[in-house]
Formats: structure tokens, C-alpha cells, sequence
């Protein structure tokens, strides 16, 4: 872990080691989105005749607004741009941004201009990282994160700044003016107490000392020239989860953690049964499936609460619905694939089980390398994961590591092949990584059906041991 204090007197960034990004230009990170805009980032692009200067602009609408929602509390912005029929952003052009190629990189949304990096304020600092919805990051391509530190500093307070402007006409003047006359009443920090489990609760330090266990596992595979196994490290994290809640619900010593070795047994019956088969299938089906149901009607995006009767609204409505239906109980019922171009129908039961040729040193090492900066970056439980508790979060980055598989798998069989291809994993990722970051904004109902679905301990360990059976890999031995 490299500390790297920013210019900011009293910011604290903490960067990962050995991720890196640089954006490529490639434009595929301006897809499948509905950006939103604060009234400050369409001031500065609203005045602008964007219909007059390139020919794919031309009698297009490239906003669309919700002022009314957003002041409701219905909409989380008053302005979106509006996606072209394929998904895309309409200012995509030639795979750059037109609205940076013409009015220049800072009148873009901020939303865009910080992308992809995030940030987590924690009481150590503010922990920072980038999302894997953008193939540079997937492929660990550009500079150093921690060569990047004035850049972060700025984005972060752009983030800062983006969230301000995202509060609604009088709130952000109602604390300005509560915190002048000394009435502000100070919000406790949403790690001021962790979730380990829904029933355990950890103080901030005391997560630290059980993540700091799993980083240094994860750490000690990353940078070791040997080909590891990624099963057995997924394995070893639950059981040292497992070991910190057994500490902190016996009254034991949490610190304890740190001398701990995990052991790994092998199931007495390793075959997953049908409710973890159906839960992984149902994240595979809102990783990957689902995504593609949402942008297949793009006038989803842009519907209006109050107009949802409409009899065209309606029918676009029913129509979505339909679609919802009969492609998850395709995919969660009936484990096809889901006929992605690339995938086919494949069988996701097959997918699961066919022997394949053993995953390659490349392949292991992504694996491992996100899961570490999804962990350093807290960026999968607590304020950033709609609200998840520890265990829930980490049993849906397993589940992540098993759909994407899944993914590649399925692309294999589908092309005829018995090995899994790094271009496919590359694919999935950029896939997925868009959908947990969507998942961190869902509706607080939802992300209780999430927690409490997630929340069994060793929920998806069998599901790993026949898919490292899949890959002639043995779960117990931590080298492939």
C-alpha cells in the first residue's frame, strides 16, 4: 500500500500498487449510459449548436430532461444526454468525444472528466482506483496510479465539487448556512461501523486488520513469477472472513487475524447444489444478460413517470417487460448463455463443469489484480456497493470471478475452442465492471434483495471447486 498526500492541505490519498491507466481512446466506455448532467456541467455545453457541426448531429436530440424528477427526488439529475439507438453517446464521434475535441476536455461533464477512478472517503483517507468498464484499465495499460497523484487530487475534488452540484436548488445552502451558524449536526461516517456479516459488526480498525490478511495473500500471488491459482485464493479470503467473525463473535482479538493461516477442506460433497447454481446464475443473468435488455429499448431511458400509461410508452413498457421475462428464465431457469453473439445459447450448467485446458499465467494474474483493487478500493461493500456488508460484497467479487468465467467459457464452447481466451476475458470484464458500479446506485429495496441473498457464509465454495476441477486445478494448492 503506497500513501501518497495530496497538495490539498488535509487530503490523505491512499493508491494502489501496480494498477495502472491512461486513457486509449478506444470509446467504448461511452456506451451503454445515459449520462447525467448538473445544471453547472449544461450551462457549459447547452449554448453550443452541436446539430450544425458534424453531419451525425445533424436533426438529432442529444439531451433529454427531467428538472421536475430531479426536483421530486424522482430523477438524480435535471439533464441526461441522450443515447443513440445502438446505446452509444450521441457525442461519440470516430470513437472520441466530441464535446472535448470541440469546446475541449474541461467543459465536459464531470462524470466523464473523472472517469474512470473512484474514491471512497474512510477515516484512513480517501482510498482511490479505477472501475474495469474501460479496456485500458482492464488491460493494466497507461502510467502508474501512484505516478498519478496531482491528477487524482484534482479528480477528486472534481468529484466533490460534481457531488455538490448534484444536490437539489436550497440543500447545499441549507449546510453551508448550518455549518456558518454552528447548527450543522455532524453525519457519523459510514465506517465509523462495519457490516462483517449482517449480525457482526467490526470498528473501522478491526476490518482493516482482516482486509490487510487478504491483501497480503493477494499481494504475495501478484507479484510472485510462479503461475498461482485463483481459486485457492478466493477460497483462503472467505476462510480468513470467516475467521475474523469466529474472533470478533468470541470475544476474541480480531488482531489475531494476522497470524492466521487459512486451511482449506475439501467437500464432502464438492458438487454445488441448485439454489447456489441459480444465484450465480441469476448475477451472471444481471452482469451480462440483463445489460443488454435495458439498452435494447433506449426509450426506457428517457420515460417520464408520469407518462408511463401513454398507450407508445406503455407499449415500449411491455415490451421491455416481456423481454426481462422470458431472458431471465432463459438464463436463471434454464442456464442458456443467454445468445450474446459471442456466447450463442450455450449451456451455462456445461460451461460450468466441461474440462477445459488450464487457465493461462495472464488470465490468473487479472484475476488476482482486480480482486486486490477492488479490495484496497473499498469499492465492494458499505456507501460505495449500496450498502452490502463485507461478506455479501466479497461473495459477489466471487461470484464475478465464476460469471466472467462462465463468459469465457461459453464464447469457447460456442467458437468451437477448449481453452478459455484472454480477449474473452477482457470482454466480460468490461462488461461486468459497468454493472457493479450500477449496482452501487440501486434502489435501497434492491440492494437489501442483494445482501440478504449474498450474505451465506462459503456461499459460492462448491461452485469454486467445480470450476477449478474444470481447469484440472486443484483448490487446496495455492500454484496451478
Amino acid at each position: 500500500m503506497t500513501e501518497e498526500a495530496a497538495q490539498n492541505p488535509g487530503l490523505k490519498l491512499l493508491i494502489p500498487e501496480d494498477i495502472r491507466y491512461n486513457c486509449q481512446g478506444c470509446g467504448r466506455c461511452c456506451s451503454g449510459w445515459s449520462v447525467g448532467l448538473t445544471e453547472e456541467d449544461y450551462s457549459r455545453v447547452k449554448n453550443t449548436d452541436w446539430q450544425s457541426l458534424h453531419p451525425e448531429l445533424k436533426d438529432k436530440e442529444v439531451f433529454f430532461h427531467r428538472e421536475k424528477e430531479f426536483l421530486e427526488g424522482t430523477a438524480a439529475y435535471p439533464h441526461y444526454t441522450k443515447p443513440r439507438d445502438d446505446g452509444s453517446c450521441p457525442f461519440l464521434i470516430d470513437n472520441l468525444c466530441f464535446i472535448h475535441s470541440h469546446l475541449g476536455e474541461y467543459e465536459k461533464p464531470i462524470t466523464c472528466r473523472v472517469f474512470p477512478y473512484s474514491f471512497v472517503e474512510t477515516p484512513s483517507g480517501v482510498y482511490t482506483g479505477v472501475v474495469y468498464n474501460s479496456m485500458a484499465s482492464v488491460r493494466n495499460i497507461g502510467a502508474p496510479l501512484t505516478e498519478q497523484r496531482e491528477k487524482l487530487a484534482e479528480y477528486f475534488n472534481l468529484s466533490i465539487q460534481h457531488k455538490n452540484a448534484s444536490m437539489r436548488p436550497g440543500e447545499l445552502e441549507s449546510q453551508l448556512k448550518a455549518r456558518a451558524e454552528g447548527t450543522m449536526v455532524a453525519q457519523a461516517s459510514p465506517f465509523s461501523e462495519i457490516s462483517l456479516t449482517p449480525a457482526c459488526k467490526l470498528t473501522w480498525e478491526e476490518y482493516l486488520l482482516i482486509e490487510e490478511r487478504m491483501l497480503k495473500l493477494i499481494l504475495e500471488r501478484l507479484r510472485q513469477d510462479e503461475p498461482t491459482n485463483i481459486f485457492n485464493t478466493l477460497l483462503q479470503c472467505a476462510e480468513i472472513l470467516m475467521q475474523g467473525r469466529k474472533l470478533k463473535v468470541t470475544g476474541g482479538s480480531v488482531a489475531d487475524i494476522t497470524q492466521f493461516e487459512p486451511d482449506l477442506k475439501k467437500p464432502a460433497d464438492p458438487v454445488a447444489s441448485g439454489t447456489e447454481l441459480m444465484t450465480l446464475r441469476m448475477l451472471y443473468y444481471r452482469f451480462f444478460i440483463y445489460p443488454t435488455v435495458r439498452t435494447s429499448d433506449t426509450g426506457l431511458w428517457q420515460m417520464q413517470r408520469n407518462r408511463a400509461f401513454e398507450p407508445k410508452v406503455a407499449a415500449i413498457v411491455v415490451r421491455a417487460f416481456s423481454k426481462y421475462i422470458s431472458s431471465g428464465l432463459n438464463t436463471i431457469l434454464m442456464a442458456r448463455a443467454g445468445n450474446l453473439p459471442m456466447l450463442g445459447n450455450a449451456d451455462l450448467n456445461a460451461a460450468l463443469t466441461k474440462s477445459f485446458a488450464p487457465l493461462d499465467q495472464e488470465t490468473d494474474k487479472l484475476f488476482h489484480r482486480w480482486l486486490y483493487l477492488k479490495l484496497f478500493a473499498k469499492s465492494y461493500f458499505g456507501p460505495a456497493a449500496a450498502g452490502f456488508s463485507v461478506l455479501s460484497g466479497f461473495n459477489c467479487l466471487t461470484a464475478s470471478i465464476l460469471s466472467v468465467l462462465l463468459f469465457a467459457k461459453a464464447a469457447a464452447l460456442h467458437a468451437g475452442r477448449n481453452n478459455v481466451a484472454i480477449a474473452d476475458i477482457y470482454e466480460s470484464y468490461w462488461r461486468l465492471d459497468r454493472e457493479l458500479l450500477t449496482m452501487g446506485q440501486t434502489p435501497e429495496q434492491e440492494s437489501k434483495f442483494y445482501n440478504s441473498g449474498l450474505s451465506s457464509p462459503r456461499l459460492f465454495n462448491k461452485s469454486l471447486w467445480t470450476m477449478a476441477r474444470s481447469f484440472g486445478t486443484d483448490p487446496q494448492t495455492p500454484g496451478i
